[in-house]
């Protein structure tokens, strides 16, 4: 998790180096931005099954950054899941890349609490190897 505010551009230009030093400096050759349907929906298994095997060819293609919210509901974990579920039925050796952002005030309090927690464990062994 990375916790950032949005409207600092050099903020922005930070995390996105960040996410291509994870993918050997590459910019990626394709970004899919699936936001919205935060709570369950349903759809028609048809057009569910063909939905599913678009992003996951999507997502298995070199290259292809897919963004959500990251959280376990709605959109994202349809998402989620139908890759996860495409990549395991099919062996896949290829890197997937999930993205999720979403506003800190959308993860719950105990997810919040652990994440506060880890940061200032993080912070105070770095400091460590500072002093």
């Amino acid at each position: 998790f990375i916790r950032c505010s949005y409207d600092d551009i050099e903020n922005l230009r930070t995390i996105y180096n960040l996410m291509k030093t994870d993918h050997d400096n590459k910019e990626p050759k394709l970004i899919i931005s699936c936001y919205g349907g935060a709570k369950y929906f349903t759809m028609n298994e048809d057009l569910e099954n063909e939905f599913l095997r678009g992003m996951a060819e999507a997502a298995t293609t070199s290259g292809t950054w897919i963004l959500t919210t990251g959280l376990n509901s709605g959109v994202s974990k349809f998402i989620g899941e139908g890759i996860a579920r495409f990549i395991l039925s099919t062996d896949h050796p290829k890197k997937t890349t999930m993205i999720g952002l979403t506003k800190w005030g959308t993860l719950t309090e105990k997810t919040r609490a652990i994440l506060k927690l880890e940061v200032n464990i993080l912070f105070w062994s770095s400091l460590k190897d500072f002093c």
